[in-house]
This record gives structure tokens, sequence and C-alpha cells, in this order.
């Protein structure tokens, strides 16, 4: 997962509990680090960010929602690896219904940072 995507989650309010950690030493250096090592660190550290696995961001996802923009019913999450309209292979996070509506979705090269793109959407706007 990106910093950036990291440092957002935490302005959003999610909690900053993860397997690993960017961190940001004295001097602004950017690195990445297992929670046992940052631990040892703590005091050279001015910044620490939760960098999220695949696996913990996708437990913060909700299986479904209900959104304004889908007024029959709920809307699923759906994860996806595409091909979008530039050729580019990428990541898409969204909720639809069962007929293959999207309504909602999110999109990166990777699918750490597409989960975490949908996740501060979600919390920024109130649906989690």
């Amino acid at each position: 997962m990106k910093l950036e995507l990291a440092k957002k989650m935490v302005e959003v309010g999610f909690k900053q509990t993860s397997d690993f950690y960017w961190v940001v030493e004295k001097g602004n250096t950017y690195k990445e680090l297992s929670s046992n090592l940052f631990r040892v660190l703590n005091d050279h550290l001015e910044a620490i960010y939760p960098n999220y696995t695949v696996e913990q961001l996708g437990v913060m996802l909700p299986e479904s929602l209900d959104l304004v923009s889908n007024p029959k019913g709920k809307s699923w999450l759906d994860i996806s690896k595409i091909t979008n309209f530039k050729g580019e292979v990428v990541w898409t996070v969204g909720y639809g219904n069962m007929k293959g509506a999207i309504f909602l979705f999110e999109t990166a090269n990777t699918e750490a940072d597409a989960r975490a793109k949908m996740l501060i959407y979600l919390k920024g706007n109130g649906y989690i």
C-alpha cells in the first residue's frame, strides 16, 4: 500500500494497527518495517503509518452496502483485475448489483491500493 494512502487512512480515522508500517525517521526518510522492528526503533521515528496487507484491507471492506444510487436493494462487493480503456491492467474494487451494474468503484495499479482507496471513500462518506 502506498504511503500517501496510509496517511489518508489515518486521517479518516482507521486504527494504526497492522503487521507492517511506514515509518518516517528523523530527516524525513521513509521506510517500510515490520511491527517488531519499529518497536525497537521507536525513539528515532517522527511518524508511523499502518501499511495494511491485502488481507487486512479485505477484512475491513463490507460485503454489501445500502447505496442511494441503487434504490432496488443492496450493492455487493466485487474485486477484479481488469484491462482498462488505455490497455493498462488495473485492480478495481466496487459495489454493484447482481445484474452487473456497478454503482461505486475505485481503481489502482495494485489490489492493496484499490482496497485502501475504497475504504478511504467509504469512511470519509459515512458508509462505514
